[in-house]
């Protein structure tokens, strides 16, 4: 029978984050709660992920045309981060994930999962996972495996997500910084931001 101070610290070590099994605690944070998904609207991939997250996470889903963010931000992400600090997640141009890196540079705000995808003329497409895959249980080779399902997949991944450590000190991605790209390929983007 569960006595008050069992009943304590296994309420204390849940509320923390963490699971009481044997008497010792288990690290077992949540996915992390999105409050949008955005996407580039100019690709097909960009919609099977944004139907699949935005479910799943019961979200709002954002539409950009060619990396441009004003009007999500004027009329959704802004007025939201001046209250709270809280997540979103994209497959989008890299522009856009810098610029909206940029604008959290003084907050809480990280990017704490970013990928990148390049569209290749042949229909194949070249995955890296830059930051954040162990956390999204993700890695490029299953990526690559998926095929035409990828976009699907990497919604499912970026929904289970964990939040980063709080002890981890995240620096700015590498969204600047666009690799050289075969003719006729394309970038797109997928990232994580929310507090750390």
């Amino acid at each position: 029978m569960t006595n008050r101070r069992e009943f304590l610290r296994t309420a204390a070590a849940a509320t923390a984050g963490g699971v009481v099994t044997g008497g010792a605690a288990a690290a077992s944070p949540l996915p992390l709660p999105l409050h949008a998904v955005l996407i580039e609207t100019t690709f097909p991939q960009t919609h099977a992920f944004g139907a699949s997250l935005a479910t799943a996470a019961s979200a709002p889903l954002l539409h950009l045309r060619q990396g441009d963010i004003t009007a999500a931000w004027l009329q959704h992400i802004a007025p939201i981060w001046q209250r709270e600090p809280v997540a979103l997640a994209g497959l989008t141009l890299s522009s856009s994930l810098f610029c909206l890196e940029t604008l959290t540079s003084l907050t809480p705000l990280r990017v704490q999962f970013h990928a990148e995808h390049v569209l290749l003329p042949d229909g194949r497409v070249q995955h890296r996972v830059l930051r954040g895959g162990d956390s999204a249980q993700l890695n490029e080779d299953h990526l690559h495996r998926l095929g035409p399902l990828w976009p699907t997949h990497l919604a499912d991944a970026v929904a289970v997500h964990r939040r980063a450590d709080s002890r981890q000190r995240l620096g700015p991605s590498v969204a600047a910084l666009t690799p050289s790209l075969p003719d006729g390929a394309s970038l797109l983007t997928s990232w994580i931001i929310a507090p750390v």
